[in-house]
């Protein structure tokens, strides 16, 4: 079983230099299913 633990002030880091990342851009797609987002 996996533990869930809640956090409210998490940053993500960078993948690649470990920095944190305050700002994400997301796209929406629209398909026929209805509206999503995806990172880009």
């Amino acid at each position: 079983m996996i533990e869930l633990e809640r956090k409210g002030n998490v940053q993500p880091l960078c993948p690649h230099c470990e920095a944190e990342i305050r700002k994400l851009w997301l796209q929406e797609i629209k398909n026929a299913f209805g509206r999503a987002h995806a990172p880009s």
